[in-house]
């Protein structure tokens, strides 16, 4: 029996699982270090593997691989992950094969085995955090250019000449749907604004309506490229869905080209979500 640890290095918050036959046996969340990185998945590992025999490793990691995938070669938003050797450090550590992939594509291919897109064979999914991920799953297979960096959506511009992003262009897409959006307007995070929204107030509200309205320009983006049968939103900010989804979902419809696709895109609120990407990392070797 096959027996995998999957990792999730998230900008916040790291998540580490052991996967068998599809089930999470053991999780472990923990703040991300950006001190002595390498020594925090070591450990992390190291906890969960305990006595367990383990098959392969998987890690989720946020940005653009180098051509190998062995390293992080772009991360905006965490980059103290920039350049460590985590492939060959990590099998050489732990004798075991390792695979590395974006965190965005394995949220998608996580939702698509396991949660909310396991009755599709054509999906999209999007991360919502401190930036912004995507993910495509097309014809049952994760998907991922020619050169293994497809489905940046979240620096897709939605608004020529606008905010500038942590990646050096203006007006991304992940200005205007991320956490960053949240804190640059309303000088708050987006699990207070959420608090807020929940007893009423009309300002956490109304900026939740506008978050939405962003949200959309840019699904419908996705579904004017790609035509999918679901979008699947995960991430944090997810948890925040009955605020956002009303004004995300009404936008996205008008702005989609074609009205076949409109009408059939199913918007769906993750399943897994904060899992996704950790199963989605041990489950790499399913590629």
């Amino acid at each position: 029996m096959s027996t995998y640890i999957g990792i999730d290095m998230g900008g916040t918050k790291t998540l580490g699982i052991v996967l068998e036959q599809g089930k999470v046996l053991k999780s472990l969340r923990k703040k991300t270090s950006r001190e002595n990185v390498a020594s925090f998945v070591i450990d992390l590992i190291k906890t969960l593997k305990g006595n367990l025999k383990i098959t392969g490793i998987g890690l989720a990691v946020p940005g653009t691989l180098n051509e190998e995938k062995s390293a992080l070669l772009i991360s905006n938003n965490v980059r103290e992950l920039q350049g460590i050797p985590f492939k060959k450090m990590l099998s050489e550590k732990f004798r075991v094969p390792v695979k590395l992939e974006n965190d965005a594509n394995c949220f998608a291919w996580g939702e698509f085995l396991y949660g909310a897109g396991k009755d599709f064979q054509n999906i999209a999914g999007i991360t919502l955090g401190t930036g912004l991920g995507s993910g495509l799953v097309l014809n049952g297979k994760l998907f991922m250019g020619c050169s293994g960096c497809a489905s940046e959506a979240g620096h897709n511009i939605v608004r020529a000449g606008g905010i500038k992003c942590t990646c050096g262009n203006k007006g991304c897409w992940e200005q205007y749907a991320s956490s960053q959006f949240i804190k640059r307007t309303t000088g708050l995070n987006p699990k207070t604004l959420y608090e807020k929204a929940k007893k009423g107030d009309k300002y956490a509200l109304r900026i939740w309506k506008y978050y939405g309205y962003w949200l959309g320009i840019g699904l419908a983006d996705i579904a004017n490229i790609v035509d999918p049968e679901a979008i699947i939103v995960g991430g944090g900010i997810s948890s925040a869905w009955q605020f956002f989804i009303e004004e995300a979902d009404k936008t996205f419809r008008k702005t989609t080209f074609s009205p076949i696709s409109s009408n059939k895109i199913k918007l769906l609120k993750a399943k897994l979500n904060l899992t996704a990407g950790a199963m989605g990392a041990a489950s790499l070797f399913r590629l």
